[in-house]
């Protein structure tokens, strides 16, 4: 998911805890033994809709802001003028989202970054973002969510955030932030088909054919795309628009071949599959019309504004 205002997910979704380090091979034991927890090989996630690093220190804006119809459409990244597709969007748990990675993009420190509740540090990318986890959790099948928890607990630096969800536990004596086996051997034994689909994704990080039933999923990784493919494990309760959002940009990341990435998903400049920006719009401004409207005015207008400052104060009026 250009860098730019092609939306907000870039910074979180490339950078973040679903681009998770190999398993080493290593097996999960069910209890009582207990082995090194293997860490989720995750392909990494881009979004076609990027979201600009460019911004001045931007606080997270009220509803009361983001109803208003002067807000800027537009955004320059990149040498080029692009819609804020996420970033204006008048839902409000999404927007909140959104607007909070940007945000935290904006922060280049490790220090500044950790100083800031709602920012989250990304030691393996030296990258600022939010807890994309936390922030998704509510959208996930339960069991999946410790799983991918669990595979991130070592690069999680504070205690609030190693214990804010279930997966991880704060080792006070060391320091540092441990995969909590509990919580994950109840999800392989309260979910059969999670850890069914987790076991063959295990023998496919061991392959070296990478045959069926195991998928290449580039830079010479292979993974059980079933396990990998995060929209597979949305729960069928999800039905906010942000969680709608999330699902359908994971179907269409993982949607490998040319000729099934159609609908809601086209072939973006870079050759891969992502969402398109109307399919982003009809989920994030369903709720109004006029600001639907609005933006899908903004996918004609802002790419043929050449004029950074133009372009950041374009609000779709004369």
């Amino acid at each position: 998911m250009a860098m730019g205002t092609q939306g907000l997910l870039l910074c979180v979704i490339c950078t973040l805890i679903l681009s998770l380090p190999d398993a080493g091979g290593a097996e999960f034991v069910p209890k009582p033994q207990k082995t090194v927890y293997p860490q989720l090989q995750m392909r990494t996630i881009k979004s076609p809709h990027r979201f600009s690093k460019g911004l001045s220190t931007m606080q997270v804006p009220t509803m009361r802001k983001m109803l208003q119809s002067d807000l800027p459409l537009c955004e320059w990244s990149d040498e080029e003028c692009e819609p804020r597709i996420e970033l204006n969007t008048p839902d409000p748990q999404a927007s909140q989202f959104f607007n909070t990675i940007e945000m935290c993009a904006n922060i280049t420190l490790r220090e500044d970054c950790l100083g800031v509740p709602e920012c989250f540090w990304v030691g393996a990318d030296g990258t600022c973002s939010v807890d994309f986890v936390a922030g998704i959790r509510d959208c996930l099948v339960p069991e999946y969510a410790v799983l991918i928890r669990a595979g991130q607990c070592p690069r999680v630096h504070r205690e609030i955030d190693c214990n804010s969800l279930p997966g991880c536990s704060w080792n006070a004596v060391d320091g540092k932030c441990e995969v909590d086996f509990e919580p994950v051997q109840e999800a392989f034994d309260s979910n059969g088909q999670l850890s069914q689909a987790y076991g063959i994704h295990i023998q496919c990080l061991d392959s070296n054919a990478c045959g069926i039933p195991c998928t290449s999923l580039g830079q010479d990784r292979c993974g059980y795309l079933p396990f990998v493919d995060v929209s597979q494990w949305f729960s069928a309760r999800a039905t906010s628009a942000l969680c709608r959002y999330m699902e359908e940009n994971f179907r269409c990341e993982y949607t490998l071949t040319e000729a099934a990435c159609d609908g809601e998903c086209e072939i973006d400049e870079d050759g891969e599959c992502s969402q398109t920006h109307i399919a982003a719009i009809d989920i994030l401004y369903e709720s109004s019309e006029a600001r639907k409207a609005e933006m899908l005015g903004a996918l004609d207008s802002c790419p043929i504004i050449d004029d950074p400052e133009a372009c950041n104060a374009f609000t779709g009026t004369p």
